[in-house]
């Protein structure tokens, strides 16, 4: 896990159950113990007094990443808390901000697997907003990668409403899309 893949995973936690992202100084600090650094060299690099960042901001820190991960976190024993949860929640989002946690759905998700294995399975989606269908999708897409299939991600969104409303047109435009990026997976 590289830092920023860290950081994304503890603001994500902590917005989910505090309601609120980490700060510049959170990140500083986090980034700091991420990196093996005193609390002196954190303060130095950041131009942070050394008492600030070792009597204040990190001892906010680290209750605050406590609390929201539900367990005694401190520097030195936090970066194998972070990669067990990263581990665990290994369906986050990493784009950006808008990080969430999949809530898996049983059910739901072994039915998706077993309709994956099935040659020209059609899988829909269909929920309210905030229910976590990008996520799921994404939890489809990477389980088909890892089963060797060739994945393509089509978002309607993007299309031009000429564009769909012709289906000679639509299929051109996506056969087209597929030949100039046949291994990006995103038309």
């Amino acid at each position: 896990m590289n830092f920023e893949e860290v950081f994304s995973v503890a603001d994500a936690l902590v917005f989910r159950k505090m309601g609120k992202h980490l700060s510049d100084v959170d990140k500083i600090v986090l980034e700091g113990a991420w990196n093996g650094q005193s609390y002196e060299e954190i303060a130095d690099s950041a131009g942070y007094s050394p008492d600030y960042i070792r009597g204040d901001a990190a001892p906010k820190f680290w209750k605050l990443l406590s609390e929201a991960f539900g367990e005694k976190l401190k520097k030195r024993n936090f970066r194998v808390a972070l990669e067990r949860i990263a581990n665990e929640f290994s369906d986050i989002s990493l784009k950006g901000k808008n990080l969430a946690v999949y809530v898996d759905r049983p059910p739901i998700e072994e039915n998706c697997y077993r309709a994956i294995a099935q040659p020209g399975a059609l899988i829909r989606i269909k929920a309210p907003q905030k229910m976590g269908k990008t996520l799921l999708l994404e939890k489809l897409l990477a389980y088909s990668r890892q089963q060797d299939y060739k994945t393509v991600k089509i978002d309607f969104e993007l299309a031009e409403s000429a564009v769909l409303a012709n289906l000679k047109t639509f299929l051109q435009c996506r056969a087209i899309s597929f030949s100039r990026e046949p291994e990006s997976g995103r038309v």
